[in-house]
């Protein structure tokens, strides 16, 4: 937490063109540790984040240039420096994703809560523990958005509203046309979460699965059987619940609850471990049928 003090400091004037805005402030208000910070500068972002990286001691990276975003690496922490989008930051936070994302502080009001620029009712949807969509053209500027309302609903708890949900449904077609890595790093995210059933589920009810893995569609065709009360998709969702209710209780003896523990928490790319990986794999354990 004592980055944004820092980067106050070192710079100075330049402080008050800058804005943090959306998951830190989300975090911050549900007191929970942020090591990723995403600014928009009023001005030159390149020119603020290369500064900042000189300030403090950091790496600066050209990330996602041709939007007018640039990265520094300081330690472990990654902080990112966005060009405003329109006039002003009202207008900046009309094209961020969900209410709960959508708001900002200046950096030099030094993240006094009374000083939240708060347009769409974000701590209110915090207090009420929902994700609702900004704009009608959410998840048309970005499809990706339909699974990081899942990945928010299984990472904090909260509900989708009942509107965002119907948006959702509606536009799942777009995921189409998402990179697959994208796709597949939201999907680990949601995977790694306890009970992620309950989030596979949720992305059942919301068509968004069938518009990424067109085997999906198929598994549904699948006609139902001793051990299939619905369809081979249906039940492929039921198996990770039960995988899930199995490592949660390890009901072993204690040599082998730990060697199986062991085994299952080695971690593999992308900050997965192997039982994300067996997960993953018992979701789609019946996709050859």
């Amino acid at each position: 937490m004592a980055t944004v003090p820092r980067l106050i400091r070192k710079l100075g004037r330049e402080a008050y063109n800058v804005y943090i805005v959306g998951g830190y402030i989300r975090d911050r208000v549900l007191n929970k540790e942020a090591k990723d910070y995403d600014f928009v500068v009023k001005g030159n972002a390149e020119e603020i984040a290369k500064l900042a990286a000189e300030k403090m001691g950091g790496s600066f990276v050209p990330f996602m240039a041709e939007k007018g975003t640039y990265r520094i690496v300081v330690g472990d922490e990654i902080l990112d420096f966005t060009n405003l989008r329109g006039k002003d930051i009202y207008e900046d936070l009309a094209h961020r994703d969900f209410t709960i994302n959508a708001m900002a502080i200046r950096l030099t009001d030094h993240f006094e809560f009374e000083y939240i620029i708060d347009p769409f009712g974000g701590l209110k949807d915090i207090k009420n523990r929902k994700i609702r969509h900004v704009a009608d053209y959410t998840f048309r500027e970005d499809p990706l958005r339909a699974l990081r309302a899942v990945r928010f609903a299984a990472t904090y708890k909260f509900d989708i509203d009942e509107a965002t949900k119907a948006r959702i449904k509606e536009e799942a077609h777009l995921l189409k046309n998402v990179a697959p890595e994208r796709i597949m790093n939201e999907i680990f995210m949601i995977i790694r979460e306890k009970d992620s059933h309950k989030y596979l589920r949720l992305m059942e009810e919301l068509s968004l699965m069938e518009n990424i893995f067109e085997e999906v569609a198929k598994l549904k065709e699948v006609g139902k059987c001793y051990y299939q009360l619905i369809n081979a998709w249906i039940h492929s969702i039921r198996a990770v619940e039960e995988y899930e209710n199995i490592i949660s209780a390890m009901r072993f003896p204690k040599d082998v609850e730990d060697l199986v523990s062991e085994y299952l928490e080695k971690p593999m790319s992308s900050g997965n471990k192997v039982k994300d990986i067996i997960k993953l794999g018992i979701l789609f354990h019946d996709i050859g049928k």
